[in-house]
């Protein structure tokens, strides 16, 4: 994965957390961290793979974040694979 495309996953859940009325603070985090990924001058993916970076240590990703970040993840983003998908309520 390339960093637009992690980028857009934390834009994905970010907006999925604002369907569900989640903290706006948790909400603005996840934008925070796709801004953040999409600007970042190198590739994160291919950085956390060889070891060379954990997502930590760049400005504005948490630990929270970092462990549900699609490079850390074999499968690819544990957070949007396992985020309850569910409508507004009726």
């Amino acid at each position: 994965m390339q960093n637009p495309d992690i980028a857009r996953v934390f834009d994905e859940v970010a907006d999925l957390l604002e369907i569900q009325d989640a903290n706006p603070f948790r909400v603005r985090a996840y934008r925070n961290a796709a801004r953040t990924i999409r600007d970042f001058p190198e590739p994160i993916a291919e950085l956390v793979r060889v070891g060379a970076k954990d997502l930590t240590e760049i400005s504005g990703i948490g630990a929270d974040l970092a462990s549900s970040s699609p490079p850390s993840s074999p499968r690819g983003c544990s957070t949007c694979c396992a985020f309850p998908v569910s409508g507004p309520s009726a």
